[in-house]
């Protein structure tokens, strides 16, 4: 077996000035369909960078919304609880006032007894 060293597919086709014309348009057509290839990866890495950028974006807006969704959340149980204390703390002063104008009043009717 022979060894023969291979020209890299970016050598120039004036190099291969010994080799018959078919192998030099194959070998050139080679070379153009590599290039294409290297651009198109190019363009697709490009591609998916500039998609995880968005992807990051979008993640980062997400957390943000989930964020203010779970303080909103919060803030809204706490304003229930508030309204609820308030609710039995006014249900209760408006219970302990009744209550007081009964004993005023059963007060009020035993010093008019005293006094008949």
């Amino acid at each position: 077996m022979a060894t023969s060293a291979r020209l890299p597919l970016s050598s120039s086709i004036s190099s291969r000035h010994n080799q018959a014309p078919e192998v030099d348009i194959f070998t050139f057509a080679l070379q153009l369909h590599t290039n294409h290839l290297s651009g198109e990866l190019n363009n697709l890495q490009k591609k998916s960078r500039l998609l995880l950028f968005h992807l990051q974006v979008v993640e980062k807006v997400s957390k943000s919304i989930l964020i203010r969704f779970v303080v909103i959340r919060a803030l809204s149980a706490i304003k229930f609880h508030i309204d609820k204390l308030q609710q039995s703390s006014s249900s209760s002063s408006s219970s302990s006032s009744s209550s007081s104008s009964d004993a005023n009043d059963r007060i009020a009717r035993s010093q008019e007894g005293y006094k008949n």
